[in-house]
This record gives C-alpha cells, structure tokens and sequence, in this order.
C-alpha cells in the first residue's frame, strides 16, 4: 500500500501541538502569568488550538494497529510495543526526576506529559480484544456509535448530576478513540470517490471547524486553562480531531526524495520528540520568558527552539541501536 504522508505530516503538526501547548500551558501551571491578564487569555487560547492532537495520535493507533491487514501477534505486541513503552516510561521518569527533581516511582512515573506512556500501555494491551471488535464491521459500527453516545453523556455529567455513572464502563476514553478511528477508516480510506462521500466528508470538516472554534472560544469565555471543554474527550475536541483524520485520509499526499524522506524521518522522531521536549522547555522557558513581552511571539521562539533542539537530540539517539529500541 502506498504511504499516505497526510498521515506524516498531520503527526507532525500534532506533536508541534503538543509543544505548543506545554511552552503556553507551563506559564500558566507554573503561575507565571496572571489569571485574566492579556497573557493569560493569549495562554489559554493557544491551548485550546491544540487540544485535537492527543485524541489523533491515539487515533494513528487505531487506523493502524486495527487494520486485519497489518499482521499483530499477540506476542510481539507484549514483547516489543509494550516492551519499548513500558522501558520509555520507566527510563524518562528517572531522567526528568534526576534532573527536573519530579517524584521517583519504581516503575516509571506518569507525572506530567509521561501520562501519556500509561496511557498508552493500557490502549496496547486492550489492542487484541479492539481487533476482534474491528473484524465484525457491525460490531465494530455498533462500538463506535456506542462510545460516542457514552462520551457525549459523560461530557453532559461535567455539569449535570446523571442518573447512572458510566465513567468506569469498559474501553471509555481512549480506547473507544482507537476503534473509533478505525470505524473512520473503514468509511473513508481507499473509498471510490461519490457525491455522498464528498458531502459526508464536507459537513465533517464543517463541524470539525465549528468545534475548534468552539473549543478556543469556551477556554475565552470561561477564562479556565483546565475548563472541561478542553477534555480530551469533550464531544468539541473529538468532531476536530475526526475532522483532521478524514482529511488526511481523503487527502493523501505522497512526495518523493528527499522530501519524502525528510517527512518520514522526522514522522517516526516525533515519540521521542514528545519524550524529551518538556526537558528541553524546561531550560529555555525560564530563560526568555522575561525578555519577550509578547505571549504568542514567546511561545513561537519557544516552540522553534523546542522542536529543533528535540529533533536534533532524538535524531542522534535513534543512531544508537538499543536507544531507538527501547527509549526513543
């Protein structure tokens, strides 16, 4: 199958995401800046531009790691996926607490962005009960159209008291996210092209627009870095995150040379760009916060600075055999 480098590219940009919102959410977590201030809200406003980018990364997974296709033995997946992860979590934990003097656990710490190695440790196990699921494609529809139903009564609980309490039924969250994406694939990837396809796809970018506005606009008016329709879950954040999948499934780019291949290189950097980014703020944030008054222009030098340095550091690594296995 050809390489879609919609796919690259969009993982990319997620991962930019992702530094955005640490450089403009630390000043934010770290009382920098103060509540309702012009910086303030410029912070919160950049958050909320990228809330889509967990909720697609977990997605990658699932249009993946669910296709019948793609060949995933049980054992491999425990012995290698979940091996590197597991190491990654165990071995970046002791880094940042070593030298940003975060907490220590035997097992790897899930404090701040390394959450999301715990995360997704529990997506992998799940993964060959999701393939089952993805095998029946009215299994899978029902799923799909179940956990969506779950997630939008959930997100109503945020603000309401629900008769019964969902919250600990079984694959809510992101696990739902995995087979979702997959449910997507199956109605858009290697579709012929119809006018019900095409004006199925526009009215999702449609809403996926109106919810990215709506996300922003909600973190404006509530003035609250944590407000819950910056959950990743929240119904606003999941029709982005959609939106962004059909798109760069309905809209596959494919280059060749070295163009190419730079895309594919720093696709595949981009887990240890996650990894070391926040080590990298960490050093410049504190350093030239001061000396740019202006939030966006910040974050922007930020956000260069951290994803050259990460890259950089990353591409290095992955030059050392038993690092790019395990760690990066």
């Amino acid at each position: 199958m050809q390489r879609n480098y919609t796919l690259d590219i969009m993982r990319i940009v997620a991962i930019v995401c992702v530094v955005i919102c640490h450089s403009s959410g630390s000043l934010i977590f770290h009382h920098q800046v103060d509540p309702g201030s012009s910086w303030f809200l410029q912070c919160v406003a950049l958050n909320g531009i990228t809330r889509w980018d967990v909720p697609f990364f977990v997605m990658l997974t699932g249009f993946f790691m669910l296709d019948p296709n793609k060949l995933v033995p049980v054992k491999t997946l425990y012995s290698k996926n979940l091996l590197r992860i597991f190491a990654a979590l165990v071995f970046w934990s002791l880094f940042y607490g070593l030298t940003l003097h975060r907490p220590l656990y035997p097992l790897g710490s899930q404090e701040g962005h390394l959450w999301y190695l715990g995360m997704i440790i529990g997506v992998y196990i799940a993964i060959p009960v999701l393939r089952l699921i993805a095998q029946n494609q009215t299994v899978l529809k029902y799923f799909s159209l179940a956990w969506v139903v779950v997630m939008c009564y959930q997100f109503i609980g945020c603000f309401v008291t629900l008769p019964v309490d969902l919250n600990k039924m079984i694959f809510v969250d992101f696990a739902g996210y995995v087979v979702f994406a997959y449910y997507i694939r199956t109605l858009f990837h290697n579709r012929p092209e119809t006018s019900r396809l095409r004006k199925t796809s526009h009215v999702i970018y449609i809403l996926g627009l109106i919810g990215f506005i709506f996300t922003i606009a909600m973190g404006l008016l509530t003035q609250d870095e944590e407000t819950y329709f910056y959950k990743f879950t929240s119904p606003n954040v999941l029709i982005t995150a959609t939106a962004l999948l059909v798109f760069s499934i309905r809209h596959p780019l494919h280059p060749t040379g070295k163009l190419a291949a730079f895309i594919e290189n720093c696709s595949k950097c981009t887990f240890g760009i996650y990894l070391i980014h926040v080590w990298v703020l960490a050093h410049i944030l504190n350093r030239i916060h001061r000396f740019i008054p202006q939030p966006i222009l910040m974050t922007i030098v930020c956000v260069v600075a951290a994803f050259l340095i990460s890259y950089a550091i990353t591409f290095i690594l992955k030059k050392i055999p038993f690092v790019q296995k395990y760690l990066v």
